[in-house]
């Protein structure tokens, strides 16, 4: 890491107005998506003007730009290995180190040849981190940019050395292989396609897959302990990618820690966004091809799914109740989609427990909820000062530590119990923890 802070949140804002707003208006189909989701009168497209586009996606680029991790990571600083000239074994690495896979189809979205990160530790043990960045996605309307699409910076959010990487005492991770697929390519590790006019690679599903494969030809054929993880945009990657992970690796006992990003999107938007990510063919969505392919999948079918069949394995959300990068990137989504449509931190809450409750039929899922409207935690190091904003509550360091050893950790969670949405009539808030989600431990098999 350099010491200099980069000023990520004037880059992406610059980004948003300036290149993002090839916003492009596309001809109005005729023909409507038949979508799962229930659709009401606020959800039919409007006419969207170029001034409301930059303000919308303005707001989500500014509050992902904040929400990034402050160091910027020199590439030319890190020692290298290229899967085109040797296996890049793990036993000849000495410390952190980039992967490139040496692969024309593997890329980021500027064309950036793609890399990924390992930092070495013991064999038995893998913590596969998906880091956030952004989305660059196509909607039904236009197109948006708000996503990290270089290398550099698909490496620097992955924040080595900081968060579930810190070597401190009090990491449970201190000593596992860190290994991180650069997010750079904007489609949520699942792409398998190319953005826009000038055919920008989109190249996300072979990126991770490329990272998992090394993974699994370096260290030991059974972890004594495996976790998957992700924040934001890599949240999605973790929840997509985490029933292959499990199946294809062997372990004593497995995680899954889902960060701030729980998939809130507006109604009738999400399945064609994974649709053209061009992910329905790939394995991540094998059992869900056909309503992948008509346009109707979601990420938490994927997950319930995964969370069902990995009885044995933990599996967790963390979640801000009024995560304002979520609120701000659901803003944007409608857009590209032809639409104005804004929640504000009471309903994204609401309907973030809705999605909560789903999840909690099952005994291997807990969920830890923080106050306030911040974004991400595992890979800054108040990952290991952050509270649910309660006395008394634990640490989310020391809560995660607990869930990684099959502790039975309980869902965790400020305020009073109350029903979804909250009590009050009138002045709806987020003081309170919905009712229905209480008591819970964990219980893995």
């Amino acid at each position: 890491m350099v010491a200099a802070q980069k000023p990520v949140a004037l880059l992406l804002l610059l980004i948003a107005i300036v290149d993002a707003f090839r916003v492009r208006p596309q001809r109005r189909n005729k023909k409507q998506v038949n979508t799962q989701e229930t659709q009401d009168p606020a959800a039919d497209p409007v006419e969207v003007d170029q001034e409301e586009m930059i303000r919308r996606f303005t707001v989500a680029s500014r509050e992902m730009g904040k929400s990034m991790h402050p160091d910027q990571l020199s590439i030319e600083s890190l020692p290298s290995c290229r899967l085109g000239q040797s296996n890049c074994n793990i036993g000849d690495m000495s410390g952190a180190t980039l992967v490139y896979t040496d692969d024309d189809n593997s890329r980021c979205l500027n064309g950036d040849p793609f890399a990924f990160i390992v930092k070495p530790g013991r064999t038995d043990k893998l913590m596969f981190y998906f880091p956030g960045g952004g989305a660059c996605w196509q909607g039904s309307k236009s197109q948006a940019d708000l996503c990290t699409d270089t290398l550099q910076d698909g490496l620097s959010n992955a924040g080595l050395g900081s968060g579930i990487s810190n070597g401190r005492a009090d990491n449970n991770f201190r000593d596992f292989t860190f290994v991180a697929p650069a997010y750079c390519d904007g489609g949520a590790y699942v792409s398998n396609t190319t953005l826009g006019n000038k055919n920008r690679p989109q190249t996300g599903y072979l990126n991770v897959k490329y990272a998992a494969d090394w993974a699994k030809r370096n260290l030991d054929s059974r972890l004594s302990r495996f976790a998957i993880a992700g924040s934001s945009a890599g949240a999605l990657g973790t929840m997509a990618w985490s029933d292959v992970m499990l199946t294809d690796f062997q372990y004593e006992k497995a995680t899954v820690v889902v960060d701030s990003y729980m998939g809130v999107f507006p109604s009738g938007t999400q399945g064609p966004t994974i649709k053209n990510f061009g992910a329905c063919n790939s394995p991540l969505f094998a059992n869900f091809r056909s309503t992948c392919e008509a346009g109707n999948s979601n990420i938490q079918d994927v997950f319930d799914y995964t969370i069902q069949k990995h009885p044995n394995v933990a599996f967790s959300m963390i979640q801000p109740k009024g995560d304002i990068v979520q609120i701000g990137f659901y803003a944007a989504i409608a857009v590209t989609f032809g639409r104005l449509d804004i929640i504000l931190a009471n309903t994204m809450y609401e309907r973030t427990n809705t999605i909560m409750k789903r999840f909690s039929r099952h005994d291997n899922f807990v969920h830890f909820h923080i106050d306030g409207a911040a974004h991400t935690f595992l890979q800054t190091d108040k990952y290991f000062s952050q509270t649910t904003g309660g006395r008394g509550s634990p640490t989310l360091a020391g809560w995660t530590g607990e869930l990684v050893e099959h502790q039975p950790v309980s869902s965790a969670c400020n305020g009073p119990l109350q029903k979804n949405g909250g009590n009050g009539f009138i002045f709806k808030n987020t003081k309170y923890c919905y009712k229905e989600l209480y008591p819970e431990a964990l219980k893995v098999r």
